[in-house]
C-alpha cells in the first residue's frame, strides 16, 4: 500500500488535481479571505436568504442536463463527447423552461411552504440561474475530458474573485437585501463567459442539431438520466433538506449561523474533494478498462488519505470552534461555531465518501447509487422530521449528525463494494460502442 500510496503522489493524476486543487484552494481563500468582511457587512438572517437561494438552485442543478454533462468526461468517442455536451445543453434549456412554467403557476404556493418570503423577486431569477449553472458545469466536464484542468482552475479563481468582490463593494455600498446573491449571480456569469470565450471555435464546429445522431447518443446513455439524474436530484433534495426544513421550523438567523459553519468547514476541504472527484472518476474509468484489479486498494487509499486530511481542521475546531467563530467573523456568529462543532464527524465522513463516490458511473454501478440515494432521502427526511419535533435546533442538528453518520457511512460501503465487483461490460459507453 506504501509504494501504491508513492505511485499516486508521482503520477500524471496528482499532477492533475494538483493543478485543479491550487484552483480551487485560490477560490475558496479567496471566499474564507472575504468572509470576515461579509459576516460583518450582512447579518445571520441576510446570510440566510443567500443560503436558501443557493440550496434552492443547487438541489435542482446537477440533474437539470440529465446528467448527460458527466457522460461526457467517460465518453469512449470524440463525436459521443461533442453529441453530449450538446445534449446536455438542450435538456437544460427545457429543463429549466419546464421549472418556469411551474413557478407561474405555482409560485405562491412553493413560497409559502418554503417559507421563502425573504427571497422576493429572486425566487424568479432561480430558473435562469439554473440554466446559467448548467451550462457552465457542462463546458467544466468538456474541459475534463481535454484534462484541460488550468482552464478549470482559472475559472474557478475568476468566479471567487468576482462573487466576492460584487459582495463586497454592494455591502459597502447598503445593498445588504440583494448584495450576496448578486454576488453569485455576476460571478457565475463570469465563469460561463469564461468558457465561452476559450471554446467559442469548437462549440461553433458542434452540431446543434436535435436529429437521429444526437438521438441514438440519447439512447446510448439513457442510464444517466434514469438513473443518474433521477437520483442525483433525490441525492441534492437530501442535501438540502437541512436548509429547507431549518428555514422552515426555526429562525432565520440560526439557518445563517448553520450555512456559516458547516461552509467554513466545508470550503477549505471543498477544493480538495472537488479535485479529487475530478479527475478520480476519469481515472477509474481507466483502470476498469485496462487494470480493474488495481482499482480496490487505489480507491481505498486514496480514501485513507482524504480522512487523514480532513480530520487535522477538525480537531482544531472541535476543541475552539466556539471561541474561532466569534473572533474571526464576530462576536454575532459564535453560535455558528457552536453548531459546525455538533456536526462535525459526520462532515469528515461526508467528505471522505463524497470524494471518490465517482467510481459508481465510472465502474457502471449507478443503480446502486440509486438506492443509496433513495435511501438516503427517506432516512434524512425522517430522521429531521423527527428533530423539527423537539423545537429546537440544536436538537434537529443532533439529529441530523445521527442520520448523516448512518448514511455516508453505508455509502462509503457500497463504494467498497463497486470497486471489488467491477466489470469492463458494465460500462454503458462500451455497451454501446
Amino acid at each position: 500500500m506504501t509504494a501504491l500510496f508513492r505511485r499516486i503522489r508521482s503520477s500524471a493524476f496528482a499532477r492533475n488535481v494538483g493543478v485543479l486543487a491550487t484552483g480551487s484552494l485560490f477560490a475558496q481563500a479567496i471566499g474564507m479571505a472575504s468572509a470576515p468582511v461579509v459576516t460583518r457587512l450582512y447579518a445571520p438572517a441576510e446570510y440566510a436568504s443567500l443560503a436558501l437561494f443557493l440550496t434552492i438552485v443547487g438541489t435542482m442543478a446537477p440533474a437539470v442536463a440529465g446528467r448527460y454533462d458527466s457522460a461526457i468526461v467517460i465518453a469512449r468517442r470524440d463525436a459521443d463527447r461533442d453529441t453530449l455536451l450538446a445534449l446536455s445543453m438542450w435538456v437544460a434549456a427545457a429543463v429549466s423552461l419546464i421549472v418556469f412554467v411551474v413557478w407561474l403557476l405555482t409560485a405562491d404556493a412553493f413560497v409559502a411552504m418554503l417559507n421563502a418570503e425573504t427571497l422576493g423577486a429572486w425566487w424568479w431569477a432561480i430558473p435562469p440561474f439554473l440554466l446559467v449553472t448548467s451550462a457552465a458545469t457542462s463546458l467544466r466536464f468538456f474541459a475534463n475530458r481535454h484534462e484541460h484542468y488550468t482552464l478549470i482552475s482559472r475559472v474557478a479563481m475568476t468566479q471567487a474573485i468576482v462573487g466576492a468582490a460584487v459582495t463586497i463593494g454592494l455591502g459597502l455600498w447598503g445593498l445588504r437585501r440583494d448584495g450576496q446573491i448578486i454576488g453569485a449571480t455576476v460571478g457565475l456569469v463570469a465563469s460561463f463567459a469564461i468558457f465561452v470565450a476559450v471554446y467559442g471555435h469548437t462549440l461553433r464546429q458542434i452540431s446543434w442539431r436535435f436529429g437521429q445522431s444526437m438521438w441514438n447518443t440519447a439512447k446510448r446513455y439513457k442510464d444517466f438520466p434514469l438513473y443518474g439524474a433521477t437520483t442525483t436530484f433525490l441525492d441534492c433534495i437530501t442535501a438540502g433538506l437541512p436548509v429547507l426544513m431549518m428555514t422552515k421550523f426555526f429562525p432565520s438567523s440560526d439557518v445563517g449561523q448553520y450555512a456559516l459553519g458547516v461552509r467554513v468547514f466545508s470550503a477549505p476541504l471543498s477544493f480538495i474533494a472537488t479535485s479529487v472527484s475530478q479527475v478520480h472518476m476519469r481515472k477509474a474509468a481507466d483502470l476498469v478498462a485496462t487494470s480493474p484489479s488495481v482499482l480496490p486498494k487505489y480507491t481505498h487509499t486514496l480514501a485513507l488519505s482524504l480522512l487523514a486530511i480532513a480530520c487535522v481542521p477538525a480537531a482544531v475546531l472541535a476543541v475552539w470552534g466556539e471561541d474561532l467563530f466569534a473572533l474571526v467573523f464576530g462576536p454575532s456568529w459564535k453560535r455558528a461555531g457552536e453548531f459546525l462543532v455538533i456536526l462535525l464527524p459526520a462532515l469528515v465522513v461526508k467528505f471522505v465518501a463524497s470524494a471518490v463516490s465517482g467510481v459508481f458511473a465510472a465502474t457502471g454501478n449507478l443503480r446502486m447509487s440509486a438506492a443509496w440515494k433513495t435511501s438516503a432521502l427517506v432516512v434524512t427526511a425522517g430522521g429531521l422530521s423527527l428533530g423539527t419535533m423537539w423545537g429546537d435546533t440544536v436538537s434537529f442538528l443532533r439529529c441530523l449528525l445521527v442520520v448523516d453518520l448512518v448514511l455516508y457511512g453505508g455509502l462509503y460501503a457500497a463504494i467498497a463494494y463497486s470497486v471489488s465487483r467491477v466489470h469492463r461490460d458494465r460500462l454503458p459507453a462500451e455497451a454501446g460502442a
